[in-house]
């Protein structure tokens, strides 16, 4: 009696969830978020180096999508039979901001009174690198939106990398935080020191 053997087809969806948990989320809304282009180029190096179908890629791209690009995956009225056909529809649908508009952005956008130097700095480069600015220019928006005008002095012509240009804010950043507390302890003296006089020639 021979063995019957049943075939059983894989399931494309198998490894859905590994690919999920791989791939880079786009919310086009979010400074921390890639651009479109940059998003397509790392689903494409992920789906050549782990040899991903069309169809599981699909599927896991648009779990991805979050902000306005999630209410535009719910609002699509075809179905995509190949990746080449979904990143057609997607950068059409998405398109790039252009050098200028991404400069006058970082032109306009401080450091908030409240924001760490770090904060900041990794806050610009993203918006840098989303629309793909060099270095040197992301590193002289950096330096112009600094609310210190001593500091934006200085540092404007010693850096010339954003690595640099933070390890500069963080030092003058801790100096200054020292110098404070100096003064706020010299002044606390004076004031017990000036108590203690008025008690005296009570």
């Amino acid at each position: 009696m021979q063995n019957s053997q049943r075939y059983v087809q894989p399931n494309p969806f198998g490894n859905v969830k590994e690919i999920i948990q791989l791939l880079p989320e786009f919310n086009p809304s979010s400074e921390e978020s890639i651009n479109p282009s940059q998003f397509v180029r790392r689903v494409e190096l992920l789906k050549t180096a782990y040899n991903w179908d069309d169809a599981s890629v699909i599927f896991a791209v648009q779990q991805k999508m979050a902000g306005p690009a999630k209410y535009w995956v719910d609002s699509l009225q075809e179905v995509f039979l190949s990746w080449p056909q979904f990143v057609n529809k997607f950068l059409l649908d998405f398109p790039q901001n252009d050098d200028a508009d991404v400069h006058i952005r970082m032109a306009q956008t401080k450091r908030q009174f409240n924001e760490s130097p770090q904060e900041y700095n990794y806050r610009m480069y993203a918006i840098g690198k989303r629309g793909n600015i060099n270095e040197s220019s992301i590193t002289r928006h950096i330096a112009s939106g600094i609310n210190d005008q001593r500091l934006k002095q200085k540092i404007s012509n010693e850096y010339i990398t954003c690595n640099q240009l933070l390890s500069g804010m963080q030092t003058d950043f801790t100096r200054s935080k020292w110098m404070s507390n100096e003064n706020s302890e010299h002044k606390c003296e004076q004031y017990k020191g000036q108590r203690k006089v008025q008690r005296n020639t009570m």
